[in-house]
């Protein structure tokens, strides 16, 4: 991912939705993407659907102002989809998974659990 950062994104769009733009389009192409869908008791980032092979997955995206914070910011959006219930739309599909995914610049940072 901070490799395609580096080619992609200009300097000037380092905002949380310029990331979460790139993730829903970088997914569109392969599944169904729901983006900043009400769900839980909250929004969702971008919630991932195949049921073609019965499996999902709720993104959160979070900016950090470090290189330092990529890991501490990714893993607060892991505990913040769990928080909110952000998969509750997702309830149907067997294998769900949870992604926080940090940006600081043109560097990126992802951490997943299952549940």
């Amino acid at each position: 991912m901070s490799a395609l950062l580096l080619k992609s994104i200009s300097f000037y769009d380092l905002r949380e939705d310029s990331y979460h733009a790139l993730l829903a389009g970088l997914f569109s192409g392969s599944v169904r993407v729901p983006s900043n869908a009400e769900s839980g008791e909250g929004r969702a980032e971008i919630l991932l659907r195949d049921p073609l092979h019965a499996r999902a997955a709720c993104l959160e995206v979070k900016i950090a102002n470090t290189t330092e914070q990529l890991e501490t910011r990714a893993e607060e959006g892991l505990a913040q989809i769990a928080a909110l219930g952000y998969d509750a739309r997702l309830k149907e599909y067997p294998h769900i998974l949870h992604w926080g995914v940090s940006f600081w610049k043109k560097r990126c940072f992802a951490c997943v659990r299952s549940s």
